[in-house]
C-alpha cells in the first residue's frame, strides 16, 4: 500500500512540475540548453518595439489634436494626425499577425520571466526565430554603443525544425541595459528592421 502511494505521489509531482529548461542537440551534436536566463524570442522583441511605437504615436496625436481650429497650423496638424493614425493601424495589423512562442511550443522556459518581460537575460546567448523567417541578423550593443555580439546564421532548432530556428551570439553576461537591432526577411520577401532597448 505504501509503495502504491509513493508511486502515485511521484507520478503527480512529475506531471505537475513546471519545465524550467529545454535541452536539445544542435549542429554537430552540440547541446543547446534554453533557460529563462539565456535566450530571447524575436517575436517578443518586435512586439515590445511595436507597442512602444504605438505609445509614441498616441502621444503625438494627442498633442496635435490640441491645436485650435482657428490656428494657421490646424490643417497641417490634422494631416499629420491622419498620417499617424494610418501608421498606428499598420502597426496594429503587424501586432495581430505576430506568432506567440507559447502558442507554438508549450513547455519552453519563458525568457525574462517577469511581469513585463522586458529585462536583460543574465547570460544572453540565443535568439529564437519562427521558421517563416528566411534571413536574419541580430546586433547587440551596450549603452555606450559598443557592439557586444552579432550573428546572421540561422540554424534549425533541434526537434522543432519546422517551427523554429535560432541565432547564436557570443555570450553576453551581466549587462543592465542593452540595445538589440534585428533585421529580417520572411518567406514572402517582406523585409523589416527594428531596434529594442531592454533594461533591468
Amino acid at each position: 500500500m505504501k509503495t502504491k502511494l509513493f508511486f502515485i505521489i511521484l507520478l503527480f509531482v512529475s506531471l505537475t512540475s513546471c519545465v524550467k529548461d529545454y535541452y536539445g542537440g544542435g549542429p554537430s551534436k552540440e547541446e543547446i540548453v534554453l533557460t529563462s536566463e539565456n535566450y530571447l524570442y524575436e517575436g517578443d522583441l518586435e512586439k515590445y518595439f511595436i507597442e512602444d511605437e504605438i505609445l509614441s504615436i498616441d502621444a503625438k496625436v494627442e498633442k496635435l489634436k490640441k491645436v485650435p481650429t482657428d490656428s494657421p497650423d490646424y490643417k497641417d496638424a490634422q494631416a499629420q494626425v491622419n498620417q499617424l493614425e494610418e501608421e498606428k493601424s499598420s502597426y496594429e495589423v503587424r501586432l495581430s499577425e505576430m506568432i506567440n512562442l507559447s502558442a507554438v511550443l508549450k513547455g519552453f522556459p519563458i525568457p525574462c520571466d517577469l511581469p513585463n518581460g522586458k529585462c536583460v537575460p543574465v547570460r544572453l546567448e540565443f535568439f529564437l526565430f519562427n521558421a517563416f523567417i528566411t534571413k536574419a541578423e541580430v546586433l547587440v550593443k551596450d549603452v555606450e554603443g559598443k557592439i557586444l555580439g552579432v550573428s546572421a546564421t540561422l540554424i534549425p532548432f533541434p526537434e522543432f525544425e519546422s517551427e523554429l530556428q535560432y541565432l547564436k551570439i557570443p555570450v553576453i553576461e551581466n549587462q543592465d541595459q542593452i540595445s538589440i537591432i534585428i533585421s529580417k526577411m520572411d518567406a514572402l520577401g517582406n523585409e523589416s528592421i527594428f531596434e529594442t532597448k531592454l533594461k533591468n
